[in-house]
């Protein structure tokens, strides 16, 4: 497989090649002055361990590292900005916490420090997720999506299939929306419920008459771009968009179809990995909106039409670091051991509602082709079909033309 295959297609101007070439073109003194470009994880292990040891897992899913070795257009273009080190497997102990770290924090018997993991992965682990076809779903103000498997597949617009990017042995997938909480923080903020109240209160208030609502009674249909796509079109400039307003309209009604936009997303997400041959077998939810946002997780279920698992643990990620420690310290073997003695497996397990599925499967038919957008060389966006691997640049404005 060729390596953008293994990034959705392209490199995203997230990841750590994009923003050492910015940095670069716009800052060209500074960039000369650059001893090193390295991932914040990786550099707070080198400052707490003294030692320069960066993670495969960093290095994987953010900086096109393959094989054993940077991408060679990687490596040219920040020349010895990688440093002279190999990048190392999670679980993999980068040394013993320094002198000096040890002075400040009064931590006994110098601990070993482990090479740093992404926050998202580690949940999964904490989920006790080791297992092919195991998704973690991480739903914030974004929402991240992680998945193992035993077989390597070029998924559109993913953030990354690294092995052993989750767990040694398996291909760990990454996807993910890019505004989730995000857009319902933009409307509480927009449509406050009433004059000086707070977020709490307009969230509280919106849930409460959102969930009066009947799937498709407010006549609305919503696409969740607010933040631009990430999977399955990775574009960051792409808009959101609301069709259906009319005179009736009230906030309640823009607040529950931005609730369905959301649901209807995440079920692109699963169909685009379902599409690729990525089986999804269970999918858990964690994060802040799965554990307080009731009516979002019920319509979750009955948007997707399966049963989801809700965890019921708490600071998932930092769970999941205590596991990625465990290994390197070597208090157990393998991270499925560490997994079966320090994951919090504990699920609760929602079920569709009968009523509302075929509701929802019409209303997400009709926000499908809002959801397959084609990239013409030319002025405008028209649907059809799923973008090229390598996006060509658009000139002047963009439309989305529905049929």
């Amino acid at each position: 497989m060729q390596d953008l295959e293994c990034y959705g297609g392209s490199s995203s101007p997230e990841w750590l090649p994009s923003k050492a070439l910015e940095l670069a073109a716009e800052a060209p003194e500074l960039w000369k002055q650059t001893a090193r470009f390295i991932e914040a994880g990786d550099w707070l292990v080198w400052q707490m361990s003294g030692q320069e040891v960066r993670s495969t897992t960093q290095a994987g899913y953010k900086a096109h590292f393959r094989h054993g070795r940077f991408h060679e257009r990687v490596t040219e273009a920040l020349d010895e900005r990688l440093g002279p080190h190999i990048p190392q497997p999670p679980g993999t102990s980068a040394g013993h916490l320094s002198a000096d770290w040890q002075a400040r924090t009064g931590l006994p018997n110098r601990p070993q420090i482990a090479v740093s993991a992404i926050d998202a992965h580690a949940a999964a682990l904490s989920l006790g997720l080791i297992r092919p076809g195991e998704l973690t779903a991480i739903l914030g103000t974004s929402a991240c999506y992680l998945l193992s498997s035993k077989a390597e597949q070029a998924v559109p617009a993913i953030s990354g299939v690294v092995d052993g990017g989750i767990i040694p042995g398996l291909f760990g997938y990454e996807a993910g929306q890019a505004g989730f909480g995000d857009v319902l923080t933009w409307f509480v903020r927009t449509y406050p419920a009433f004059p000086g109240c707070s977020e709490g209160e307009s969230f509280e208030y919106h849930n409460a008459q959102a969930a009066l609502l009947r799937p498709g009674e407010h006549g609305l249909l919503a696409l969740d771009w607010f933040n631009g796509c990430r999977t399955p079109l990775d574009l960051g400039d792409l808009s959101g968009l609301l069709l259906g307003y009319s005179t009736s309209t009230s906030p309640t009604d823009i607040y529950r179809a931005l609730l369905e936009s959301l649901c209807f997303g995440v079920r692109r997400v699963l169909e685009t990995f379902a599409r690729s041959g990525v089986v999804v077998s269970r999918v858990v939810l964690t994060g802040g909106l799965s554990e307080k946002h009731a009516l979002l997780v019920q319509l979750l279920c009955d948007v997707q039409v399966r049963s989801l698992e809700v965890a019921l643990g708490e600071a998932a990620s930092a769970r999941g670091t205590a596991i990625h420690a465990a290994v390197a310290g070597k208090a157990c073997s393998t991270f499925e051991d560490a997994a079966n003695q320090l994951a919090d497996i504990r699920t609760r397990t929602v079920t569709p509602d009968p009523h509302s599925l075929l509701a929802y499967e019409r209303l997400y038919a009709a926000a499908a082709p809002a959801q397959r957008v084609k990239l013409c060389d030319s002025v405008g966006v028209t649907c059809g079909g799923w973008p090229e691997s390598n996006h060509a640049a658009m000139k002047g404005s963009r439309e989305v033309v529905l049929p």
